[in-house]
């Protein structure tokens, strides 16, 4: 569990660093740039397995100042009566161990001293399956909520009606129902789009527009890499910056996917008009509408404003991979102990000063 925890801050850290870094690169690069850095923090968050690199920044943190070679050298040398004793008859004097007075007084303190350690370790034994307890409950229950949600959805929806495409859909079912407010698409291994039974007829540039906005989801993989993204919030359900994570990258995902479109269609104004035409109320949760159309306001700023060059995105990419991954995704460089504990064990006793 401690490791866990530790995997847990890391990749806590790494959200905050996206975080800022997608506040200051704001539409300057693409938006699968912060796509592949919110994939690096999750996978280092699925990942319970920490890498000691010299070049981590944990480096930078005070480290504690006893250790195995300090507190070793501390008990020889520390004038304390007993121990002084012992030291004095068991390295320095010839005579036999029974003859040693302070024996008696080391046979019955020793056990008082075990049985302390043994209660500590219980107590921690304890508290850390207390909190074992608490994670499993906790990922059980968001596993068991989203799965709950999918399958309720599942069978709203099975009453849809279906309806005949455009031939750019593919292998891509059109539906419509009267339980969605608002265009989505679901399903995994056989994809649906499913429009409002309000939603404009095949002879409306909307209906092109954003059936081509829904098929950009499918065939860019964004519903598999929301499917991750919600397993890795239901693990760490305990940590906010996590789901922050989960919103930005829903985010970042129709933002990518509006540039996509807007450069397939090559008409801005256009596909600016049928967001603001097609921005109903969200009445549907989050995780049955992955992708219904929200946070217009943002999107149509991306819209606008957007300064984005492909080759200046994959050198930032390339660069920020680097920084998170050596800096950010490590941890501290262990210190190198073993040597200093050998010389302790092999140091002759009969020189130690009393």
């Amino acid at each position: 569990m401690e490791k866990f925890l530790t995997v847990s801050l890391i990749g806590s850290v790494m959200i905050c660093v996206i975080v800022l870094l997608r506040a200051l690169l704001h539409n300057r690069v693409h938006r699968t740039v912060f796509l592949l850095l919110w994939l690096l923090a999750a996978v280092r968050l699925s990942v319970p397995v920490v890498i000691s690199s010299s070049a981590s920044v944990y480096n930078l943190l005070p480290k504690g100042e006893t250790g195995i070679t300090e507190t070793y050298e501390q008990i020889l040398t520390e004038p304390i009566g007993s121990v002084t004793v012992m030291q004095e008859e068991y390295f320095v004097s010839r005579e036999p161990v029974e003859t040693v007075p302070n024996v008696p007084y080391v046979e019955i303190m020793e056990p008082v001293e075990i049985l302390t350690e043994h209660s500590v370790n219980n107590f921690s034994l304890n508290f850390g399956r207390i909190l074992t307890a608490l994670w499993a409950l906790g990922c059980g229950g968001c596993f068991l909520y989203f799965l709950f949600i999918h399958i309720r959805a599942r069978l709203r929806y099975r009453f849809a009606i279906p309806e005949e495409g455009p031939e750019f859909l593919g292998n891509i079912r059109l539906k419509r129902s009267d339980e969605v407010s608002s265009p989505m698409v679901y399903g995994f291994f056989r994809p649906v789009i499913l429009l409002p039974y309000d939603f404009p007829q095949k002879d409306s540039p909307e209906y092109e527009q954003v059936l081509l906005h829904e098929v950009t989801h499918v065939r860019s993989g964004d519903l598999w890499y929301k499917l991750f993204m919600l397993a890795v919030t239901s693990i760490h359900w305990y940590n906010p910056l996590v789901w922050l994570m989960l919103r930005l990258s829903t985010q970042d995902l129709e933002i990518r996917c509006d540039a996509r479109v807007i450069r397939k269609l090559g008409k801005k104004k256009a596909y600016a008009m049928t967001l603001v035409q097609a921005e109903v109320r969200q009445s549907t949760h989050f995780a049955e509408a992955a992708f219904a159309f929200s946070l217009t306001e943002l999107r149509l700023n991306a819209i606008a404003k957007a300064k984005v060059y492909l080759p200046r995105s994959i050198a930032i990419f390339a660069m920020l991979s680097v920084v998170l991954l050596c800096c950010f995704a490590t941890g501290p460089k262990a210190e190198a102990t073993e040597e200093s504990f050998e010389e302790i064990l092999t140091a002759d006793p009969t020189t130690t000063q009393t």
